[in-house]
């Protein structure tokens, strides 16, 4: 759906990959080198040479197309060696997931695929115990650890303790015991020494592990929406009761798993995870802007999440079972229930605005492909600098790629804001949260020690009129868009001014 409805791209980090993908099909490499993310762009590179399609659909279909297919053949097989039958139903009501991960192309995404390859075939191999199962676990750890770290690093300890249960050593509890023990403090580490590296006085707070959640209303105080219509309340219902539910149905097939011999190595994964989560969530990240600051430690919810992926699917698979073998009518009431569940995860799994939530998952538009066009030949040969939002910027990476950075302070900065950070996206910050001065474009223009900067402002963005008129009271000119969709504020730094 999302190839449909973001017919130029969705996200950020897409244009990304994309940009480099271009760079590394153009130069042969991208700097700089690095042993993660090319798990992806080895794969994409091999369809795009093999397969008569742009690389821009590569991106595009890669991730969604993958997981549609693989997901459902390996549960399949899954469930045929664990002796589970009704298959097809309890891949549907599988469904009932949040499913965003893979609307994208990432690194992220990818990794995440494979791990959830990683425990899905686990199934297979132990109810089976096949060779050939036992090596895909190996690879697919491989190529999540080249892909994406944070997901990579547990698929290795994984597939490790895997394979020394496929041993049979004596010392084996052992060795699981230091695995369980590397998986809850490795990636905690991990993030403080990179902290650390990036920043020498970041700092650990404490306070933020039981902040986290804030346990007791997270326990105790489930919420229950009653401020719009019933589809509206019924929806975020589900959502933000969302981990109860995950929780409940993993218990029910804990219970079910005994009767199938089921390892209880997904549950210690799980729990190892979720407290290297809540030590994680104990760092501040300052090297990220705000919203993002969360960003590397609920990722690592996210992976403790999906251990318990066989739990969930045994328990869903008795609910297939018992489904099946009622009349008609409860059989299709039962049946019409989980249709709307499927249905409220779609809406979920998308970027939403209503009255409970925006999720501002604004897209890049045709306008702002436009903007950063007549930007770039407003400047002709001139260096300039642009303070945009990130769609905007992920534009740029989509018309010219990592086109121009210029050196300051000992690091490399793009000429367009990146979201992850950094003065530049900061000083865009301020001209659309504070007040959009000369002073604040000047700051971004001795930075990078150019001449000439652009403010570009987006329609939807929260105060535009304001922002609006304010802006044009000290730029040298501007340059609309549409009915005023995006607007150019063009700037020239003031001691070269004519």
């Amino acid at each position: 759906m999302s190839v449909i409805v973001y017919k130029i791209g969705y996200g950020f980090d897409p244009f990304v990959h994309q940009a480099t993908l271009d760079l590394i099909i153009k130069n042969g490499f991208a700097e700089p080198k690095s042993l993660y993310y090319i798990g992806e762009y080895v794969l994409e590179l091999f369809a795009f040479n093999f397969l008569p399609i742009s690389l821009i659909w590569v991106n595009k279909l890669f991730i969604p197309l993958l997981a549609a297919i693989l997901l459902p053949l390996a549960t399949i097989r899954a469930l045929t060696a664990l002796n589970l039958k009704n298959s097809a139903l309890t891949i549907l009501l599988l469904l009932i997931l949040p499913y965003s991960f893979f609307i994208v192309t990432t690194p992220q995404a990818l990794a995440y695929l494979y791990l959830l390859l990683i425990i899905i075939i686990s199934l297979d191999y132990n109810a089976t115990k096949d060779k050939a199962a036992l090596i895909a676990i190996n690879l697919l750890a491989l190529a999540s650890f080249v892909t994406q770290p944070i997901a990579g690093i547990p698929a290795i300890l994984f597939a490790v303790i895997t394979s020394i249960q496929a041993t049979k050593l004596k010392k084996s509890k052992t060795l699981n015991y230091i695995i369980y023990t590397s998986l809850v403090f490795l990636l905690p580490l991990i993030f403080y020494f990179l902290n650390l590296n990036l920043n020498p006085v970041a700092n650990v707070s404490y306070n933020s592990i039981f902040n986290t959640f804030n346990f007791p209303s997270f326990f105790t105080d489930p919420t229950i929406p009653a401020k719009e219509g019933i589809i509206l309340n019924f929806i975020y219902l589900i959502k933000n009761n969302f981990a109860f539910i995950v929780i409940i149905l993993a218990l029910f097939g804990f219970f079910f798993a005994k009767k199938i011999n089921l390892t209880r190595q997904y549950f210690y994964f799980s729990l190892g995870l979720f407290t290297s989560y809540l030590l994680t969530s104990s760092l501040n990240f300052s090297f990220l802007i705000d919203y993002e600051q969360k960003d590397f430690a609920n990722r690592i919810l996210y992976i403790s999440s999906f251990f318990l992926l066989p739990y969930i699917l045994v328990t869903l698979n008795w609910i297939a079972k018992k489904t099946i073998n009622q009349n008609t009518f409860i059989k299709t009431s039962i049946l019409t229930f989980f249709a709307i569940l499927i249905t409220t995860s779609l809406y979920l799994s998308y970027p939403r605005h209503d009255n409970y939530f925006n999720s501002r998952g604004y897209s890049t538009g045709e306008l702002d492909i436009e903007a950063v066009s007549w930007i770039n030949t407003d400047a002709g040969d001139t260096n300039y600098v642009v303070l945009a939002n990130q769609q905007v910027s992920a534009a740029s990476l989509r018309e010219y790629g990592f086109a121009k950075y210029y050196k300051a302070n000992n690091e490399q900065i793009f000429y367009y804001p990146i979201p992850t950070g950094g003065t530049i996206y900061q000083l865009y910050l301020d001209m659309v949260y504070l007040r959009p001065e000369y002073t604040t474009i000047e700051k971004a223009l001795d930075l990078v020690g150019v001449d000439t900067g652009y403010f570009v402002l987006n329609k939807y963005w929260w105060a535009f009129d304001k922002i609006r008129d304010e802006a044009k009271l000290e730029a040298d000119s501007f340059k609309v868009f549409g009915n005023e969709d995006v607007i150019i504020f063009k700037y020239k730094k003031k001691s070269t001014n004519n």
